[in-house]
C-alpha cells in the first residue's frame, strides 16, 4: 500500500510531486472503479439483450 508508506511520506516532505493530491484518497478511487464496474456490467447486460432481440 503506496498512501501512507515512509516512501510517500518522504515524496511529499520533498514535494517531488508537485500536484496538490490531498483530495485524492482510496476510497475515492475505489468508489470509482465500483461505479465503472457497475456500469460495465450494465451495458453488458443491455448489449446481450440487443443482440438476443436483433
Amino acid at each position: 500500500n503506496f498512501y501512507g508508506s515512509e516512501k510517500w511520506f518522504e515524496y511529499m516532505e520533498i514535494e517531488k510531486i508537485p500536484v496538490k493530491c490531498g483530495v485524492l484518497t482510496e476510497d475515492q478511487l475505489f468508489d470509482m472503479i465500483s461505479d465503472h464496474n457497475e456500469l460495465l456490467g450494465v451495458l453488458l447486460d443491455l448489449t446481450s439483450k440487443m443482440y438476443k432481440n436483433f
